[in-house]
């Protein structure tokens, strides 16, 4: 089978919470979006994903996102890294420094950018040794959008928030997830793999 290669999401910038309504988003539901990702299957994702972290989708736009237009924006774009699955972005910000030197910025604008290039999962299955799964890098950079900066230290911790993502692997709940090399995945025969942070 050779190599198969692991799946990055990647922040741009850290996104903090700041002021009122700063969780609302809107969602890019057609732009760069594969065929292969049904729109309906997307939007429910994206909603699913948000409302995890506490955020609302106020609406649907066409703005692109990663465009520096004051608004929050989730969808496809070309316009994201190589190499990667998903980035969030955080625009105007301050950066805020607590006592004992944790720091963070609070967002004038945040985007989420999916890469369209990528084989994506959608579910409800769960991804082939081939595939990534879409679900898995929206739950990551919502967590980025709202706040959570910091990668979960080990890679096997039961979080969307785990770094690296590999194919075949997902995080949709603490009950349903899976990483390779990990638990009862441990010794899976999925090839050699070449780890990428997340």
């Amino acid at each position: 089978m050779g190599r198969i290669a692991p799946l990055v999401a990647v922040l741009g910038l850290l996104a903090a919470p700041s002021a009122a309504g700063a969780h609302d988003y809107e969602l890019n539901a057609g732009g760069d979006r594969p065929s292969l990702v049904r729109q309906a299957r997307f939007v429910t994702l994206v909603d699913r994903s948000g409302a995890h972290w506490g955020q609302r989708n106020v609406g649907r736009t066409g703005r692109r996102p990663g465009a520096r237009d004051g608004h929050n924006v989730v969808g496809f774009t070309t316009d994201v890294d190589s190499g990667v699955g998903g980035q969030t972005y955080c625009f105007d910000g301050d950066i805020h420094v607590h006592r004992g030197g944790r720091r963070h910025e609070h967002c004038a604008e945040r985007d989420i950018l999916i890469n369209p290039r990528v084989l994506w999962e959608q579910g409800p299955r769960h991804p082939s040794s081939e595939e990534y799964d879409l679900e898995t890098v929206l739950l990551h950079e919502f967590g980025h959008f709202s706040g959570n900066w910091p990668h979960e230290g080990r890679r096997c911790a039961n979080s969307p928030m785990a770094s690296p993502l590999y194919n075949g692997e997902w995080w949709r709940s603490r009950r349903d997830y899976r990483w390779i090399g990990c638990g009862s995945a441990r010794g899976s025969a999925f090839g050699s793999l070449t780890a990428i942070e997340l």
